[in-house]
């Protein structure tokens, strides 16, 4: 199995701006703000290589050439790794146990658009990973391998249940009689994107759309789209307080959430 996953590209869409990190993206693409002295896309990329994937495509736009002098020059300082370059079909680094290529697919191109751009790179594998460059996950990517491949289904997406955003208060007679902490919504499920793909949902995009709008909901309609329900650790990172969230996992936990 793990020769099967590391011929399995990982496709990493990181052309955003990353607009509601303001504070941190100004300067730098959200996927490479630290958390400790690696990047938010290098714990993504850890989670996969512990899963058995060595194949990563970096879909860049947004400060494209802040990604290349990250794996050209800290990434290689940081694991004291010799790297080689090659610059065929965009730019690759290969390190000791994996590779890194670097394509950019425009500052504004929507995400359904941007996996698009590398279809020649992908129509000759039987399968490709789909993620963001801002969610971190114990999901066991190899387990929703495992249930497409047995499948006739285009592609599986992992959701969750989602944490309810507020609390609820009861009231009577202007009195608080009844104060419940936020909970996990069981009767909810939301995409925390990771996905794996089959080379035929290539059918479902077009160059003007989202991935999450018209392609899932084509392939949704054809009924071709499994779930796999995770019930463990998510964390998405899209504000500063999520940043430090994640930031203080990594110090309480000499292993953090998302690589159990």
């Amino acid at each position: 199995m793990s020769n099967v996953l590391s011929n399995i590209p990982v496709v990493i869409l990181c052309g955003g701006k990353g607009s509601r990190l303001l504070e941190e993206t100004s300067l730098t693409p959200k996927p490479l703000i630290n958390l400790d002295k690696f990047s938010l896309l290098f714990h993504i990329m850890k989670i996969y290589l512990k899963s058995g994937f060595k194949n990563f495509i970096i879909l860049t736009g947004y400060k494209h050439l802040n990604f290349v002098k990250y794996f050209k020059n800290k990434l290689p300082r940081l694991l004291n790794e010799k790297i080689i370059i090659s610059k065929e079909n965009g730019i690759t680094f290969l390190y000791k146990n994996f590779s890194i290529k670097i394509i950019n697919t425009g500052n504004n191109t929507l995400t359904g658009a941007r996996i698009l751009k590398v279809k020649e790179l992908l129509k000759k594998k039987d399968y490709f990973a789909v993620t963001y460059g801002d969610g971190l996950s114990n999901v066991n990517i190899k387990k929703t391998f495992i249930k497409l491949k047995k499948s006739k289904n285009h592609g599986i997406m992992s959701v969750v249940n989602p944490i309810e955003r507020f609390g609820k208060v009861k009231i009577k007679n202007n009195l608080v009689t009844k104060f419940n902490e936020k909970k996990i919504d069981q009767n909810k499920w939301i995409n925390i994107g990771f996905f794996i793909f089959k080379n035929n949902f290539f059918q479902y995009l077009d160059n003007k759309s989202m991935l999450e709008n018209k392609p899932l909901k084509k392939v949704t309609q054809k009924r071709k789209l499994m779930v796999h329900k995770h019930n463990g650790f998510y964390h998405c990172i899209d504000f500063l307080n999520e940043k430090k969230i994640a930031q203080n996992l990594i110090k309480k936990f000499k292993i953090p959430p998302w690589l159990r």
